[in-house]
């Protein structure tokens, strides 16, 4: 993998794990005990998450590698 598309994936990766911690903190900081007593066990969720995200990764990898390459392997 060259530089360029490594600090490219890194970039957009901290780009929306950053957001996504944002939103969370903004939308439920103040809320947290009531969502926590609304979903119940919490350590559930993220890991039902996660796996989702690591099957979703895995059935899409191909498709998702194919949009990644043609995008970044354009000239400008």
């Amino acid at each position: 993998m060259s530089w360029l598309t490594f600090i490219s994936y890194n970039l957009i990766g901290s780009a929306g794990s950053t957001a996504g911690y944002i939103l969370i903190g903004f939308f439920f900081g103040e809320e947290w005990k009531f969502v926590e007593a609304w979903l119940g066990p919490t350590w559930l969720y993220l890991i039902l998450s996660g796996i989702t995200v690591i099957v979703l990764g895995v059935i899409f990898r191909h498709s998702l590698s194919e949009f990644f390459a043609r995008l970044f392997s354009r000239k400008t």
